[in-house]
């Protein structure tokens, strides 16, 4: 397969915008460092963001013509490159993971005869095109949430619908680098469930997410754990009487911190933590209660600490990007929120070395209510 040429988007307006923020009053003791913000036409959805040599690298893609594109930066998120990746086709890209190699597997779905698809796709490092397939699926709709990429194949996480049923089921599918299924797992009752991610637990796999079947609520968060063969050693629930899902896990020494939202202890919608150890057994679980609407995103571990993020809903400047840091045992450490004009959304935050960390954000655009921007901020961690 020829090298693919890296190709600028020309037929498009590109307005880059590099600030210098000094909001040390809002962030207390932390500032700043440096922000970026892409406008384009149209709506532009950031995926996922890594950090390379010479700087980062965001994947993202456009909500009308889905379209994935490559924004390349420098080590201060000054623009490089903006590259669209023309050769590799989703009609939603939900994850991207790189593999041992320094290349990048993307996954998401594909709509084909009016049936969604998983999708694949293996780029080098230098984003040239070397594998897509579409995993073909009979008589049901299937999609990626999230990925897993071991050294010769792929732990795919998501959910599954068979044709004419109501219900989804969670779903999770091993998957060489060739596209073949090595084995294939649903799970589910008498309502929805689904999977919306996966993380490594002592060499087996923990996929968590959300049901409607089992649990004390109307959703609970929900954690499966599976062998690298795929056998399930079990499946628990863990919430209060109303709607709770997990979206993000991080891992500490011994078990793994599960995240969500909750509305079951609160009047709105507030961070949920549940810490489990490798037998799915509650070590403990917390609600943290901000004071208003707060939708979780994600979690990750740095250093000794487990780092929340999601969005806080503000009166003033609607939802913001808001960071919590916990310890072991889910005790508030300090909380930081961004206040900026509009609505933000928070994607990921990347940990970077000395205490420094990345976020990756959309926002609305002042000017339409269809446009997002790109919004990258480097940012000191002070705990």
């Amino acid at each position: 397969m020829k090298p693919y040429l890296f190709s600028c988007i020309r037929r498009r307006s590109i307005e880059v915008l590099i600030l210098l923020l000094l909001t040390a009053e809002l962030w207390a003791s932390s500032s700043i460092a440096h922000s970026f913000t892409l406008n384009l036409p149209g709506a532009q959805e950031p995926i996922k963001c890594f950090e390379t040599e010479g700087g980062f690298l965001v994947f993202a893609q456009e909500k009308e013509q889905g379209r994935i594109l490559a924004i390349e930066l420098d080590t201060d998120l000054h623009l490089k490159k903006l590259v669209a990746l023309d050769r590799v086709s989703f009609t939603k890209l939900n994850d991207v993971t790189q593999d041992i190699l320094g290349g990048f597997v993307l996954a998401g779905y594909e709509i084909i005869s009016k049936q969604s698809r998983i999708k694949i796709a293996i780029l080098d490092e230098k984003l040239s095109v070397v594998f897509q397939h579409s995993v073909p699926v009979s008589g049901a709709d299937q999609w990626a949430e999230s990925l897993i990429c071991e050294e010769k194949d792929l732990i795919i996480v998501g959910g599954h619908r068979t044709t004419g049923s109501n219900w989804y089921d969670a779903l999770v599918m091993r998957i060489d680098h060739d596209g073949e299924i090595l084995w294939s797992k649903r799970v589910g009752g008498s309502s929805d469930e689904w999977f919306s991610g996966v993380c490594k637990l002592n060499g087996k796999y923990l996929c968590f997410g959300s049901t409607e079947s089992y649990g004390n609520g109307q959703a609970d968060f929900w954690g499966c754990l599976f062998s690298e063969n795929g056998n399930r050693y079990w499946c628990t629930t863990f919430g209060g009487q109303r709607w709770e899902r997990a979206v993000g896990c991080a891992r500490t020494q011994d078990s793994i911190v599960l995240v969500g939202s909750s509305n079951s202890f609160t009047p709105y919608n507030a961070l949920f933590v549940v810490k489990v150890d490798p037998y799915g057994r509650t070590v403990w679980q917390k609600t943290i209660d901000l004071g208003n609407d707060f939708t979780t995103k994600g979690a990750l571990t740095h250093e000794d600490i487990v780092l929340v993020y999601g969005e806080l809903w503000q009166n003033d400047t609607r939802r913001d990007i808001s960071y919590l840091l916990l310890d072991q045992n889910g005790i508030l450490i300090t909380q930081r929120t961004l206040r900026e004009p509009n609505d933000q959304r928070v994607v990921e935050i990347v940990p970077l070395e000395s205490k420094r960390m990345l976020i990756l954000a959309a926002s609305d655009n002042p000017h339409s209510s269809t446009d997002i921007q790109l919004y990258l901020i480097q940012q000191d961690i002070k705990n």
